[in-house]
């Protein structure tokens, strides 16, 4: 697979500043920076994209993936366009909390998105999980939650984990919010019964919570 199909492929994950003709560098090896912690829809996508990204080299290079996760995926990011070489040996997994702090223009943001290039872009949108105990019975049982109060772990309070608490709020839950926590910390919380509500991008949900579901009685 060539780097344009991967490229054209439609689906912004990796980003850098690595030009069109990337495939002829020769580089060994490329480091990708996935600024959250490991499990998450990020860093899935970054795992399931990388053989194939390696596969548009002629060298074939290894890809290097190191999370750094904290702070909802900015100091990573704040790093990473400081010092990452514009020779395309390092690239970033990006995510919508990100796009959506820089729109809220988040005091900590010490970049500027249009300095990065685009590799490859996959629109994931999340699921939404919840507990039993809400009263639901069924996908998409919203009456059976009638009256259900919600707790939900995310984040930040401006990244994507707050459409989940708005997309509850308008359908006139009362949601309460414990902040500070990865997606992944958020899903274990929701699986040990802390949090009643969860939400995962598809490509989290299909590599961490669908084996689950399958197992369950």
């Amino acid at each position: 697979m060539k780097l344009s199909t991967i490229l054209l492929a439609g689906a912004v994950a990796l980003t850098t500043s690595l030009p069109a003709a990337a495939q002829d560098l020769g580089l060994d090896r490329i480091n990708a920076t996935v600024p959250f912690g490991e499990g998450g829809g990020s860093d899935t996508l970054v795992r399931a994209v990388a053989p194939y990204l390696s596969g548009a080299f002629e060298n074939e290079p290894t890809i290097l993936v190191r999370n750094e996760p904290g702070g909802g995926g900015i100091p990573s990011t704040n790093r990473f366009a400081k010092r990452a070489n514009p020779d395309g040996s390092d690239i970033l997994a990006m995510s919508s909390s990100i796009f959506i702090a820089n729109t809220l223009g988040s005091p900590q943001i010490d970049f500027t998105l249009d300095a990065f290039v685009p590799v490859f872009i996959a629109p994931m949108g999340p699921l939404y999980c919840v507990s039993p105990s809400t009263g639901a019975t069924a996908t998409g049982d919203v009456a059976g939650m009638k009256g259900a109060s919600l707790v939900f772990g995310g984040g930040r309070q401006d990244s994507a984990d707050i459409l989940t608490v708005l997309s509850f709020d308008l359908l006139g839950f009362d949601v309460k919010s414990i902040w500070g926590l990865e997606r992944g910390g958020g899903r274990i919380g929701f699986e040990r019964g802390e949090f009643n509500v969860d939400h995962q991008t598809t490509a989290a949900y299909l590599r961490s919570v669908q084996p689950l579901v399958r197992r369950s009685p």
